[in-house]
């Protein structure tokens, strides 16, 4: 459950922070007024502009705080009763086209306005801007995407009257107004509101803003002293005529005004809910103390100035105070110094492998100075990896006395341990700073505590004995068995890695007597224990021992791991089972068996006789004729021998016809040895011839 919370709550923290500039670009803006100042006018005065025309009625000579416009226009005409310090609209408060706001001074006994002329914003148009291209407004103002980087862009804007591009950079859910220069003597502040809706690598969607009142056309028509013409009312040299300075004032604090080379100081001493106390000075000579409701405005005699008190702040001793002077005053607003804290916290401190820290990073500002240019840098300790898509925010002011919204990251543990994630690191500018050109910086304390867990993975193992161990036996009714249960938790570090409570229930049917709960106490890493129960089999079944797991892992949640089934014991006696089996005779048998069976047969015996035949004949093999093969033999010896004899005879005749022929060749001569005789009876003699 506390994982779930803290992956839910990060969730939202993310969705919160990442998806800010989803979130502020579907909001509307906080938009300010288009707003033309410093028009400076008398009675009888018509201020012309666009299609509205302005006529300068009536000024209070007596109390200086007061006048009467007719304004005229497409809304109609409609008189107003002007105080200093007070709006006055037209039409009406409900559905205004235009406000105004004055201020009133003497000039050499001729009462004059400084009117400020306002119009509120409204969307004209959404334009999808591609990197590179430029969208094209009324009055000819350009503005040109000129990059995009992490989510900002950068922004380039043009009107006819500006002589160099003015570039800003907004995120998601900013925007900036871009001033119209109508004339030499009048600006038209706001005149375009750009407001950066959502961006994508190549492209920004764009919201932009004009005022009701989109003219950048102004004249003024001065009435002259005879009412006859009109000539222009000349500006006063010393007296006040525009707005110098508008600011705040701490408690002990002098604003410097310089004029003909003479320094006119302006002190705040006391600040209450209503009313302010200031001292005003002229070089070293203080020329008076003087106590000012809010909203009251003094012209101080002896001085080029006049001031007005706006607001007060009494927690802070602090007032806001507008001064009108000459163009050519020089003004010195103290100088300030910002004090930047940071503090930095996470969530869960105590977290398990795959859960999500959830850091938060709070900057305020208790100084009196403004801070400008702040950098906030998220640190990201060894052990972890960052989740969210931002590590460090770029935040463009923060006032004094005020809070930036908690900068949100996510990190992700990626092994076990003791962590300390570091300090945030935050860097910024302030008014000393900025004319020294030396960054300052702060950090939060570092955030240590962060503790990350994990589950050692669990192996069961279950064998029973009767006689030998396995995961099957066989038992009777009434024996006792052993099981022995064995857990094993792997995984590498023992004080990081544990469970606790671990538990193995038992599910053991009803034939089996013995404990169906088994407790293995805390399992750290590395560990294995063995436990060993005795059970008694209560009846005759089949029965297979399931099991389940359940632990609490380190932070406390609670969990179950199903096991199936352990081992079987099998009680069920053995069943004899009679069945008739055919018995065949013995070879000895057969042959009183077949005959038997022939005779049985009777008349129906000879068909198993021939099969019976022709089964047997294969095994018999065929008998000899003996007269047969000895008159064969007789023939071939008769040829034989009779061959032999034809060839002695042959031999023999050829023999004596060669002796006889010999004998016939000689004649006379001696007679021969009777060895001689028998050897040339066998061989001729020497030479050749029988």
């Amino acid at each position: 459950m506390k994982r779930a919370f803290a992956l839910a709550l990060a969730l939202i923290l993310v969705s919160a922070q990442l998806g800010l500039m989803e979130k502020t670009a579907k909001a509307a803006p906080e938009l300010p007024w288009a707003s033309l100042t410093g028009i400076q006018v008398v009675m009888g005065d018509k201020i012309i502009f666009g299609s509205y025309q302005v006529e300068i009625q009536d000024i209070d000579a007596v109390t200086w705080t007061s006048a009467i416009i007719q304004v005229s226009g497409p809304q109609g005409t409609k008189k107003l009763t002007l105080k200093e310090n007070e709006y006055g609209y037209y039409p009406n408060t409900e559905n205004p086209v235009m406000r105004f706001n004055i201020v009133i001074w003497n000039s050499g006994g001729t009462p004059t306005l400084l009117v400020t002329i306002e119009s509120p914003l409204v969307k004209v148009s959404r334009k999808v801007i591609n990197k590179g291209g430029t969208a094209t407004l009324t009055g000819n103002v350009k503005v040109k995407l000129v990059s995009i980087d992490n989510g900002s862009a950068k922004f380039s804007a043009t009107t006819p009257t500006s002589t160099t591009p003015y570039t800003f950079t907004l995120k998601p859910g900013e925007g900036r107004g871009i001033t119209y220069k109508i004339s030499s003597d009048y600006s038209y502040e706001n005149f375009v509101y750009v407001y950066l809706n959502k961006t994508t690598s190549t492209s920004a969607t764009v919201d932009f803003y004009m005022p009701k009142v989109a003219t950048t056309s102004i004249k003024i028509e001065h009435k002259s002293s005879s009412g006859g013409g009109t000539t222009p009312t000349p500006k006063p040299t010393t007296s006040c005529n525009c707005l110098i300075h508008e600011g705040l004032l701490y408690k002990g604090e002098s604003l410097t005004v310089k004029y003909n080379n003479t320094n006119y100081g302006i002190k705040l001493v006391s600040v209450s809910s209503t009313k302010v106390g200031v001292e005003v000075w002229k070089a070293k000579e203080k020329l008076g103390e003087y106590l000012l409701s809010v909203g009251q405005s003094k012209t101080i005699t002896g001085t080029p100035v006049k001031f007005t008190v706006t607001t007060a702040e009494p927690s802070y001793n602090r007032a806001k105070i507008q001064v009108y002077g000459p163009e050519d005053v020089q003004v010195s607003p103290p100088t300030r110094e910002a004090e930047i804290k940071a503090t930095i916290d996470a969530l869960p401190k105590k977290l398990l492998i795959g859960d999500y820290l959830v850091v938060a990073i709070n900057v305020q500002n208790s100084g009196r100075g403004d801070a400008y240019d702040i950098n906030v840098a998220a640190p990201i300790p060894d052990g972890f990896e960052l989740v969210s898509s931002t590590k460090s925010w770029n935040i463009k002011s923060l006032p004094a006395f005020s809070n930036m919204p908690a900068l949100v990251y996510v990190l992700k543990p990626t092994r076990v341990g003791s962590y300390d994630i570091g300090k945030a690191v935050v860097t910024y500018y302030d008014d000393k700073s900025l004319l020294s050109g030396k960054e300052k910086s702060a950090s939060s304390g570092a955030l240590g505590g962060i503790t990350v867990y994990g589950i050692p993975q669990l192996e069961v193992g279950a064998l029973a004995y009767n006689g030998t161990w396995a995961k099957y036996v066989t038992a009777s009714k009434g024996d006792s068995i052993k099981m022995k249960l064995s857990i094993k938790a792997s995984g590498s570090d023992p004080e990081y890695e544990f469970v606790n409570n671990v538990t193995l229930h038992l599910n053991i049917g009803d034939s089996l007597d013995g404990p169906t709960e088994i407790k293995f106490g805390t399992l750290k890493a590395k560990d294995s224990k063995n436990i060993v129960a005795d059970f008694t089999v209560l009846g005759e079944n089949l029965t297979n021992v399931e099991g389940f797991l359940t632990y609490v892992d380190p932070i406390g949640n609670e969990h179950t791991l199903y096991l199936g089934n352990l081992l079987t014991i099998n009680s069920i006696p053995p069943v004899i089972i009679e069945k008739e089996v055919k018995v065949w005779p013995t070879p000895d048998e057969l042959p009183e068996y077949v005959n038997r069976t022939l005779a049985s047969l009777g008349n129906e015996s000879q068909p198993l006789a021939e099969e019976l035949m022709n089964i047997t004949k294969t095994y018999i093999p065929p008998k000899t004729n003996t007269w047969k093969v000895l008159a064969i033999l007789f023939i071939v010896l008769t040829v034989v021998f009779g061959g032999a004899a034809f060839k002695y005879w042959n031999d023999s005749e050829k023999l004596r016809k060669a002796l006889e022929k010999k004998k016939a060749k000689r004649p006379g001569g001696l007679p021969k040895k009777e060895e001689e005789t028998v050897e040339g009876s066998s061989r001729p003699a020497e030479g050749g011839g029988l």
